[in-house]
């Protein structure tokens, strides 16, 4: 396109239903001075399988718009991002029987970047708020990485958010942190992470204890001369 501007365009048509399941637009383009913008309209509906009774659990469909701003430094050592989007959904039909009507649209937003010192220490941070028609959540990620060759890394990373929830668990605070690391064995590669997660209700002090732990360690053996697979690109 135009100034060095790029159009997508998807689309996903149920035969069975004869209905649009996804159509999507969306315009990338440059700014100035390392500023770029992206525009996008979606509009979805459901997919129901014909051989399981689990989409009927599947959200209403909806109308997007989604904006996106990204910006680099000449010697990519800085970057930064700003992203929003709003939602409107269809009507359901269901009104609770007290209390007000719900929201029928949602919006989201958020902000981050990412600072490289040297060659092999960055810091990245991002923050989100996401609000919808049955629940909000908004908190950030803080990480710093230290690479010490191809393949080999370590990384700090901490984490806060809280949501707010009306049809399951409630409000809520959660703060997190813990440390991941990678490290390549030949043309293998062997990486694990162990995080820490510390919930507290907010007004229900009674709930169940939802603190977690989680641990893992992946092993990862290419096999065959996949040309992506030399960049890690399965991954």
């Amino acid at each position: 396109l135009f100034r060095g501007a790029s159009l997508e365009v998807e689309g996903k048509y149920d035969l069975a239903r004869e209905e649009v399941n996804l159509a999507r637009a969306a315009v990338t383009s440059p700014v100035f001075l390392g500023l770029q913008a992206r525009a996008e309209a979606r509009r979805y509906r459901p997919y129901f399988d014909l051989w399981t009774l689990w989409g009927a659990f599947s959200p209403v469909g909806y109308d997007e718009i989604r904006g996106r701003l990204d910006w680099s430094h000449p010697s990519a050592r800085a970057s930064l991002f700003a992203y929003g989007a709003y939602r409107a959904y269809e009507e359901t039909g269901a009104k609770p029987s007290e209390g007000p009507a719900l929201r029928d649209d949602g919006w989201r937003m958020g902000a981050g970047g990412r600072l490289a010192f040297s060659e092999g220490l960055a810091l990245s941070a991002e923050y989100r708020y996401d609000e919808g028609f049955g629940a909000t959540r908004h908190g950030g990620d803080l990480s710093l990485q230290r690479w010490f060759g191809a393949g080999t890394f370590v990384a700090l990373t901490g984490t806060a958010f809280e949501t707010f929830s009306e049809f399951q668990v409630g409000a809520g605070r959660v703060w997190g942190g813990g440390l991941s690391a990678g490290l390549p064995l030949g043309p293998a590669s062997l990486s694990g992470s162990f995080l820490a997660y510390k919930h507290r209700p907010v007004d229900r002090p009674g709930q169940l204890d939802l603190n977690q732990i989680r641990a893992s360690l992946i092993l990862e053996i290419p096999f065959g001369q996949d040309p992506g697979l030399r960049g890690r690109g399965n991954r």
